[in-house]
């Protein structure tokens, strides 16, 4: 176990020194390739009623209707709504499909690894995104050196990685959200193929109970923002993510997708009107998310070591 916890330390080590690098250099590098790459995402997407849902889920930018951010933060899906790491996933899952990963196995991980690279550009380096793609590099890291890291290793390296990139109290606090939710997936992950209702039922509520903390920087915590996470998180996250993006590269799907929006948000907007109205801003310090996620990744750690003993 000696190379895989030096490994996990080199990792992170190289990760602190890199984001030295980028916070060094951050505002020629932005205004040079970043904020371009990320103006060439908005003015692709659609000019259509749901502009702004477009440009929120598939190019980053911030929500431009009060109602609209409101109806998603009383519901709890606003995390959903925004780029996520779960974006990032979706799009190295869809091309592992597309991509001859078999036969040509280091050009598919390049080609995979530089569409990822430029997803987290065109998103500004947004800390959901960034852990995301530090998990994809954690995850062949491990595979090219043979370290055997679970899952849960990979999510907390990465997690530890982009930690050093955050600058503001909204970033960490985006990343402990985003690091959370990574962990509630994986969670749900281990008992995708059950047969049992009941067992289906608590592990989905567990995990969203990891989203809890988190999510009360935000939002009011309410038994309804579990079944809207339960039900409407796998529309947006597998239905509306991937038919915005492909409306974006073909213009004519925006008729579908209009569609899509004009459902989703009459559910959202009808069910917000059924939640508390959000409090002010919490004071909670960042620092305590990262340890409750932090606290969270160990406990999560030692509960699969000891089902797998």
């Amino acid at each position: 176990m000696i190379a895989p916890r030096l490994g996990m330390l080199a990792f992170i080590g190289f990760s602190a020194i890199a984001a030295l690098l980028v916070k060094t250099l951050l505002p020629d590098f932005s205004a040079s390739l970043i904020e371009p790459l990320h103006q060439q995402c908005l003015s692709s997407c659609p000019q259509s009623r749901h502009f702004e849902m477009y440009a929120a889920i598939v190019c980053g930018s911030s929500l431009e209707s009060d109602f609209t951010r409101d109806a998603f933060a009383r519901t709890g899906l606003i995390h959903l709504l925004v780029v996520s790491g779960s974006h990032l996933v979706f799009l190295e899952d869809l091309l592992r499909l597309i991509l001859p990963v078999r036969r040509f196995p280091r050009s598919s991980s390049a080609a995979i690894g530089l569409v990822l690279i430029g997803f987290a550009l065109v998103t500004r380096l947004q800390p959901p995104v960034l852990r995301a793609c530090f998990a994809w590099l954690a995850g062949v890291v491990s595979e090219t050196f043979i370290l055997n890291w679970s899952r849960l290793v990979v999510l907390s390296v990465s997690g530890a990685s982009t930690l050093f990139f955050c600058r503001t109290r909204g970033e960490v606090l985006s990343l402990g959200l985003s690091w959370a939710a990574s962990m509630a997936l994986h969670l749900v992950s281990i008992h995708r193929r059950t047969g049992s209702v009941s067992l289906w039922l608590k592990t989905h509520i567990t995990a969203y109970s990891l989203l809890w903390i988190p999510l009360a920087t935000i939002t009011v915590a309410h038994p309804v923002s579990i079944l809207c996470n339960l039900l409407l998180g796998p529309i947006i996250g597998l239905v509306l993510f991937p038919v915005s993006v492909t409306a974006i590269i073909v213009p004519i799907v925006s008729t579908i997708s209009d569609v899509l929006w004009d459902i989703t948000l009459f559910v959202v907007n009808a069910t917000a009107e059924l939640l508390p109205a959000l409090r002010s801003p919490g004071t909670m310090p960042a620092s305590w998310i990262i340890l409750y996620v932090g606290i969270a990744s160990i406990g999560l750690f030692y509960r699969e070591r000891s089902r797998n003993r």
